[in-house]
């Protein structure tokens, strides 16, 4: 984490990648690698990460958060309002509710 907030996400990318494959079953190394992801704009391949974090663990609402970013950013605003309204319902956050009324304004 300490090199995505240097600015090194690549390189974070890949040390969380090998984390997961030392550890499947930490859904917080899997969540991070998606994150990268989602932070290097791979937000279809960020997706297909936060889709396997829900298989795994899908009470997390940052999980959640991220994906409904990553819908945003591709323009599929029915599932970002889907994504957005189950991180609310796993856990009630500000930023959430701003992000599903932005998707209510553009629909």
């Amino acid at each position: 984490m300490i090199l995505r907030i240097r600015g090194n996400i690549r390189e974070s990318l890949e040390l969380f990648k090998k984390c997961y494959r030392l550890n499947p079953s930490n859904v917080d190394y899997l969540k991070q690698f998606g994150h990268s992801l989602y932070l290097l704009g791979k937000h279809k391949a960020a997706i297909e990460v936060f889709d396997e974090c829900c298989n795994i663990k899908n009470d997390d609402w940052e999980v959640y958060l991220y994906k409904g970013l990553s819908y945003k950013f591709l323009r599929v605003f029915e599932e970002a309002i889907v994504n957005f309204a189950q991180a609310n319902n796993c856990h009630k956050h500000e930023y959430t509710y701003i992000e599903l009324g932005r998707m209510h304004q553009i629909k």
